[in-house]
């Protein structure tokens, strides 16, 4: 899909990036936003259709772990309840979903780069290595 038709559906810009990779890594996604801040709204957010499981955010950090066999990322997949009042029938209920959180979009577009593959080591970035607890440089 490209860019102005997701616009077109109500997605925020930045989110859209992570959206598709999301979407085509197996997590479907349902309810997105990229966090405005001025106003309590700042965290950027990704909600994952009901469907998807612990075990298919387990498979995907599994699948995007580093050289090390580490998953990392700046931002958090957790599981987030909220409470509301049914419209039709009164009843206050609950509903959970699996969503990725991020403090910022740049967190957010970091976490993307590096599942991608598109990031270096710590030393290959900065020409350092650690020495007897000290970085230095190479």
């Amino acid at each position: 899909m490209s860019e102005k038709e997701w616009l077109s559906k109500g997605l925020d810009k930045a989110v859209i990036p992570l959206v598709e990779f999301f979407n085509k890594n197996g997590l479907s996604t349902v309810m997105s936003c990229q966090g405005h801040n001025k106003t309590n709204q700042s965290m950027f957010w990704i909600q994952f259709d009901k469907s998807v499981s612990k075990d298919d955010i387990l498979n995907f950090m599994k699948h995007h772990s580093n050289k090390y066999g580490s998953f990392c990322s700046s931002g958090r997949f957790a599981k987030r309840i909220f409470g509301f009042r049914n419209r039709f029938n009164g009843v206050y209920e609950k509903d959970e979903s699996w969503n990725y959180f991020a403090a910022t979009v740049d967190a957010a577009h970091n976490d993307l780069r590096m599942w991608k593959g598109d990031t270096y080591t710590y030393e290959e970035q900065t020409g350092k290595i650690l020495k007897n607890d000290e970085w230095i440089k190479v």
